[in-house]
């Protein structure tokens, strides 16, 4: 009786290892719609008509005066500039689709609304399409 328990118990570990393994594999699978160089450190980004140091800030979550630091900008960009952004370690950028929330964001990346607003200095929940949002990795202790 103690041998069938026993069993079973492994039976379902494996099941349960399996069903995450799984899981993994699709929210891994929804990820990466933005290239990112230099092992998730810095990504280039082309400034366009209209961009400002404080927009493009905003778009990849960055702060400004950091931003404007790091690639040593005393006045705006110009139009073809090429502007470093350095990115956070552990995870990647996706961007914000149509219908997404911080939310379903979180629960498909396997974190929470709090981390996420932290993580790109969101005040608030409000997301846009076409925002770029960090999200950090998932990973499984083996």
């Amino acid at each position: 009786m103690k041998n069938k328990r026993n069993i079973l118990l492994i039976v379902f570990l494996v099941i349960d290892i399996c069903l995450v393994i799984f899981t993994v594999y699709i929210v891994k699978s929804k990820r990466g719609d933005f290239k990112v160089h230099n092992n998730n450190s810095t990504l280039e980004y082309t400034a366009e008509e209209g961009d400002t140091i404080s927009s493009i800030a905003l778009k990849y979550s960055v702060s400004a005066p950091e931003l404007a630091k790091s690639n040593n900008l005393q006045g705006n960009v110009k139009v073809g500039q090429v502007v470093q952004i350095s990115t956070q370690t552990g995870g990647s950028y996706m961007t914000v689709k149509e219908g997404d929330t911080l939310k379903s964001i979180a629960y498909e990346r396997w974190t929470d609304v709090k981390t996420l607003k932290e993580l790109n200095y969101l005040s608030s929940e409000d997301i846009e399409p076409g925002m770029k949002l960090f999200v950090p990795e998932v990973y499984i202790l083996q």
